[in-house]
């Protein structure tokens, strides 16, 4: 464990890996973390439902998936683009239905989804994509309220403040990491700039 996340840390601060590498790589492995602890959570609170749980360890499974093929392959966008078809598109709505809909900690991680979607991708694409994420989330959610049937709900109050909290942590600490990354990189390059001026 130790040694992985010495591998982890060297390639996220990687000189030769650029802003939006090193963002997808800390984005990639704190999802990662995060769908395995509340996939178990989920399956030791699902009551014999195990959609939910399935769903979250799905994307446990996927995001690291996803990171080495970018990793080798440095098809950065490609990968930030099937990272969101395949986990905001697809297993986030299934999680949103089986976790509790709108009351569950789901609409935090959608704030997740377009962050990383608008970080990720640049121009009309960020622009077209990130709306198609609030247009889908916001449809789910009014979806979810004319049809409460349809909603798995979380089994007790309890369940509710824990999936709300994990939702709210996750969003603030991504969100954390990738100020912090953003300055770090920025104030690198300053710095860079600067050395070049008073050289010439």
């Amino acid at each position: 464990m130790k040694q992985l996340i010495i591998r982890v840390t060297k390639r996220v601060f990687d000189n030769q890996l650029d802003f939006k590498g090193k963002l997808f790589m800390v984005l990639g492995v704190s999802g990662t973390i995060i769908s395995f602890v509340v996939g178990f959570y989920t399956l030791l609170t699902s009551n014999g439902d195990l959609r939910s749980t399935i769903s979250t360890f799905s994307a446990g499974v996927i995001a690291p998936i996803i990171m080495i093929y970018v990793n080798r392959s440095k098809r950065y966008t490609l990968g930030y683009l099937i990272t969101i078809a395949i986990v905001f598109i697809i297993l986030f709505p299934i999680i949103f239905l089986t976790g509790g809909g709108y009351t569950g900690g789901m609409p935090s991680f959608f704030t997740f989804a377009v962050l990383f979607t608008v970080f990720m991708l640049d121009g009309y694409l960020a622009f077209f994509v990130s709306m198609a994420e609030l247009s889908l989330y916001t449809a789910l959610c009014v979806y979810a309220y004319n049809n409460p049937e349809i909603v798995i709900p979380l089994e007790n109050e309890f369940a509710v403040v824990v999936d709300i909290i994990a939702g709210f942590l996750t969003t603030s600490l991504s969100l954390g990491l990738t100020m912090f990354l953003y300055i770090r990189t920025y104030n690198a390059q300053q710095r860079l700039l600067e050395t070049a001026r008073q050289e010439a």
